[in-house]
């Protein structure tokens, strides 16, 4: 068993029984494929407990052979890093003192373009004095052109003051005309409310009458579908109605619906005990099978055993020398790049001390351009102080004489806004009055439009007592007829228009 070879089964154990019994021992029986299935499953337990422990040590070696690389690399690791970090931290120094240069060049620039610009400010300055003398004569003819203007506004405010006069005689003419407006006015609203009130009484009789027959007819409607219909919870020996139908139909249609379910169930029962009986006879096929395959299983388990104890062994040999190799190489390609970051490390410093040396000169220079610069600045703010207050009076000056221009101005538009203000008013109300007018004339014409438009109906015998064809109350649609609109007056309705007990009803 340790060497992976199971053992030899007897005649006894295999369900064969005794050499006397040879007619027995020709057939199977099912307690000996028993027995062989249970050992064959010990057999391929052992088998799988063996590779498992195979796997367990050649992973036990595979972790010690990586501790023990990481061991061996970790001191060349950690001086690669260090000597990473120093070049990191040169090269940020290296980049730091490059943007200071730059910046002290594009000071240097700035400051030579200030000196340039302190020679060409005077020069603007000159142009500047010639502008202010020119600024003073464009004020002077502008002084002229507002006063020019201030009396032109006042002409035109005598013309606007006697336009105001003309304009108020207008108004006075208007209210005349209003107040027989607003007259007759009063006159047609009293015609229109009085023949509205007989319109309200003519229809609220008219409403009443025709509530009652339409509740006459829903009383009957109501009988009628409740002899249909029939009561809402119909019994068994019910009258005949819909509702009694319906609960018969609910009875039948839930029966056929059970009776389908229990067919379906012994049909389905019947299914599966054929398909039981199929797969009984495919199990007792399968098992002599299985008897025949498991010696087969034997042979190949032992050998597999066998070959794959050669193939670990011949890996972990392999894997031994390719590590030296790698160990090899590893410390070969360290030892070349710790010796080219020590000669840029030289290089660097090299570089370092040259950039510091420079920029020492150049910021000797800059100090004493600074200083230049300065004094510079000085001369020119004092000649743009003494510019600055003499550009300030002159403002000041024209500020004064603009405000009294304008003021004269305001007082001048204010008068001529109270005088348009005036009249928009009285425009607003003469508007109201006229808008009035026509409002009342457009009702008087679209309700007299309204009543000849309208159809009217007329119905014949109504003073009859002969029953028509409806079921209680109402009118027969045989004796109704169209009448033609003939009254003349703008509102109002007729009752009885003919003697035949006509009526006219506004539809």
């Amino acid at each position: 068993m340790a060497a992976g070879r199971p053992p030899e089964l007897s005649a006894m154990e295999l369900g064969l029984g005794s050499p006397t019994h040879s007619l027995e021992a020709s057939q199977p029986r099912l307690g000996g494929i028993d027995d062989y299935a249970r050992k064959k499953e010990q057999l391929l337990r052992e088998v799988l407990q063996d590779k498992r422990e195979d796997e367990v040590r050649l992973a036990d070696m595979e972790t010690k052979l990586r501790e023990f690389v990481l061991e061996v690399v970790r001191p060349t690791i950690m001086r690669n890093v260090k000597l990473q970090t120093e070049t990191q931290w040169l090269a940020e120094d290296v980049r730091t003192q490059s943007a200071r240069l730059e910046k002290v060049c594009q000071q240097i620039d700035l400051l030579q373009e200030r000196s340039d610009a302190v020679v060409t400010f005077r020069e603007r300055l000159d142009g500047f004095a010639e502008r202010s003398r020119a600024l003073e004569e464009q004020l002077t003819d502008q002084r002229i052109t507002t006063l020019t203007r201030i009396e032109q506004a006042e002409e035109a405010v005598d013309r606007q003051k006697s336009t105001c006069a003309r304009l108020g005689l207008s108004v006075d003419r208007v209210t005349q005309d209003m107040g027989e407006l607003t007259g007759s006015i009063r006159k047609v609203q009293a015609a229109v409310d009085q023949c509205g009130q007989k319109s309200r009484e003519y229809m609220e009789s008219e409403h009443k009458r025709v509530d009652l027959l339409l509740q006459g007819i829903k009383e009957v409607q109501q009988s009628f579908a409740n002899e249909v219909w029939g009561p809402e919870d119909p019994e068994e020996f019910a009258p005949p109605s819909l509702r009694r139908l319906d609960m018969q139909m609910r009875r039948a249609k839930a029966d056929i619906k059970d009776a389908l379910a229990d067919l379906a169930a012994l049909r389905r029962l019947d299914g599966e005990m054929t398909d039981v009986k199929q797969k009984l006879a495919v199990a007792f096929e399968r098992l002599d099978e299985v008897a025949a395959s498991c010696a087969d299983h034997r042979r190949r388990i032992d050998k597999i055993a066998l070959d794959s104890k050669h193939d670990f062994k011949h890996a972990s040999n392999l894997m031994a020398a390719f590590t030296a190799n790698l160990m090899q190489d590893i410390r070969v390609g360290f030892s070349a790049e710790v010796k080219d970051l020590q000669g840029s490390y030289q290089e660097i410093q090299k570089f370092v001390r040259d950039a510091q040396a420079a920029m020492a000169e150049l910021e000797q220079a800059l100090g004493s351009t600074r200083r230049h610069v300065e004094a510079a600045l000085r001369e020119c703010r004092t000649d743009l102080e003494g510019l600055e207050a003499r550009r300030r009076r002159d403002r000041q000056g024209l500020e004064d004489g603009l405000a009294g221009v304008s003021g004269r101005a305001g007082a001048a538009l204010e008068a001529s806004e109270a005088t348009l203000l005036g009249l928009e008013h009285l425009s607003g109300v003469v508007g109201m009055a006229l808008q009035g007018a026509r409002m009342a004339a457009a009702l008087d014409t679209s309700d007299f439009a309204d009543r000849k438009a309208s159809p009217y109906v007329g119905a014949h015998g109504i003073a009859s007592k002969k029953k028509t064809g409806l079921g209680r109350g109402g009118l027969d649609p045989e004796i109704l007829f169209r009448l033609p609109y003939q009254c003349i007056c703008p509102v109002g309705l007729r009752l009885f228009l003919y003697p035949a007990a006509a009526v006219q009803l506004r539809v």
